[in-house]
């Protein structure tokens, strides 16, 4: 392939991804977990790295598992401070390298160049990882996509690199799947599709050496790929053990990946679309999708042309579709022995969909693999075109319902500031030992988080008062009264909240403040307090 076409696939990667941001990034803030690590961050002992590092580290123990994510986060702090704006572009920047790595791995593997375009095109805008794009505490799970790509890639460039290369290649390799495990294990299972690929490339290779650097390698990787899970299996204390019947849970996670992969971004995709701009009008996202899917379809046509006629088999269309299911089992396959699936990780807008972003490379070799079989049936002479349209098609799609989605998350930062904004001008400073808990706010605005727990509120008032101590959580569904206190609910623990004069309920829709010094104060005002009508979350 010529040096210049390789530049112009790589801008019009780099050009998508930008386009699929360029209306949301500027309006995002932080949401949920965000607001604890920023707390963290900017009351650590000093701003150096390692100092911002350590201090994570050290409040963080379920993170420890996960080095590389801790100085993911302590070098954006480092970079952006408590600006939201660099986080996102940051992570913009990220998605546009997974596009560019996507692109050539696949030709590393033979595919075609308008089916490798298209399928970075596809991972770029479908909606299936939706979170990962908004949320800077699941920033760090684009970025284990990154680098699984950069290793895959580093892999198979070792089979056939020149002798003075060859250790620079496995060193890069190594590196990298030691770096994206440490970043994010949902791309695990995928290093043994690498190893067997690479073992299968050095043997088709028609050179007397390649099988034996193919195995050097493969063996390296292996080594790698163990002494990490060990470190995992070690240092991690969040993966629960699985309850009830392993052959349930096993087809509990299967039903629930293709019921959100396919069912609702599949198969259901149109609905989707069509729910979208229908329920949320906004005609800035229907402009630019509408130019997004004709500058896309526009470059495939004119790189189908590089074909010189010939187009991939069914059989060929058939092969990828089987790779790319594959991949989407492998992009699950971490919750096989985990019951993080069953504790809601699977969801197509919330919070949680973060742990698609492996499983949606198989998606998307799926949808290119599906269309290059459809075109197919049509005339030789349009099939580039067919082809085109068809993923321009995917891509304005997957462009509405993401910026759909974007805009309950900027919906939702707006309101975090409104409520601090209520708290601060109720409380122009808390006294010591105060604990504040917050009512008479919605949870989510659409599948964004606004304030659910201490992780959030507590951390933005901490940064609002500039004061570490501060003492906050919310009133919800789960909170309990007890005699000897409140309790609130969450999924990784409970928080009790002694009665007393420090203990401060605060209802933003009435600006009123209760003292919970008892427990028949908390009583009385729990039977007489006003319903709170939020509108019920729901998918796309």
């Amino acid at each position: 392939m010529r040096r210049r076409d390789a530049i112009a696939d790589c801008t019009f990667l780099v050009w998508v991804s930008v386009i699929t941001a360029i209306l949301w990034v500027g309006r995002l803030g932080f949401s949920s977990d965000d607001w604890t690590f920023l707390r963290i961050f900017r009351f650590a002992p000093d701003q150096s790295i390692l100092s911002l590092y350590g201090a994570a580290f050290g409040e963080l123990p379920g993170a420890r598992m996960r080095p590389v994510h801790l100085l993911y986060l302590a070098a954006s702090y480092k970079l952006w401070g408590l600006h939201p704006l660099g986080f996102h572009v940051g992570n913009v920047i990220v998605l546009a390298i997974i596009g560019i790595f996507l692109w050539m791995l696949l030709r590393e593997l033979g595919l075609p160049r308008v089916w490798a375009l298209a399928s970075a095109v596809a991972y770029l805008t479908l909606p299936n990882y939706s979170t990962a794009r908004f949320w800077f505490a699941a920033y760090h799970s684009i970025l284990s996509i990154a680098l699984y790509l950069l290793s895959f890639y580093a892999d198979l460039r070792s089979v056939r690199a020149d002798e003075s290369a060859v250790w620079k290649w496995r060193a890069l390799g190594i590196a990298s799947l030691i770096g994206c495990l440490l970043t994010y294990e949902v791309a695990q299972p995928l290093f043994a599709l690498n190893i067997c690929v690479t073992l299968l490339l050095g043997k088709r290779i028609e050179s007397s050496d390649s099988f034996r650097r193919a195995r050097v390698t493969a063996v390296l990787e292996a080594v790698a790929l163990l002494g990490v899970t060990l470190f995992k299996a070690v240092t991690q204390t969040r993966a629960g053990g699985i309850q009830g019947s392993y052959v349930r849970h096993v087809a509990g996670v299967a039903k629930d990946a293709l019921v959100m992969h396919w069912r609702g971004y599949g198969f259901g995709l149109p609905l989707r679309v069509w729910n979208a701009v229908h329920r949320y009008p906004d005609s800035r996202i229907v402009g630019v999708s509408v130019a997004l899917g004709v500058a896309v379809a526009i470059y495939l046509w004119w790189t189908s042309f590089q074909h010189n006629g010939r187009w991939p088999t069914r059989r060929d269309a058939l092969a990828w579709l089987g790779a790319g299911v594959l991949v989407f089992a492998l992009g699950h396959a971490i919750f096989l022995v985990t019951d993080i699936g069953a504790r809601g990780g699977f969801t197509m807008t919330g919070k949680n969909n973060r742990v698609a972003v492996a499983a949606t490379l198989g998606t998307a070799l799926c949808f290119v693999a599906g269309a290059g079989w459809l075109v197919r049936l049509a005339p030789a002479r349009i099939r580039g075109a067919a082809f085109a349209f068809l993923i321009g098609l995917l891509a304005a799609g997957g462009f509405i319902i993401d910026n759909t989605i974007a805009n309950s998350w900027a919906g939702a930062y707006r309101k975090e500031m409104e409520v601090v904004a209520a708290i601060q001008s109720r409380f122009p400073r808390l006294p010591p030992h105060t604990t504040l808990i917050l009512d008479g706010t919605c949870p989510y605005v659409g599948p964004a988080v606004v304030f659910k727990s201490k992780w959030d509120l507590a951390g933005l008032l901490a940064l609002a008062y500039q004061d570490p101590a501060v003492q906050a959580d919310v009133v919800t569904s789960q909170m309990e009264v007890r005699e000897d206190g409140l309790v609130t609910k969450s999924l990784s623990q409970n928080e009790n909240y002694p009665y007393s004069d420090d203990l401060l309920v605060f209802d933003v829709r009435s600006n009123a403040v209760t003292r919970f010094s008892n427990t028949a104060v908390a009583r009385r005002y729990f039977q007489q307090r006003l319903p709170l009508l939020c509108p019920q979350r729901e998918n796309l």
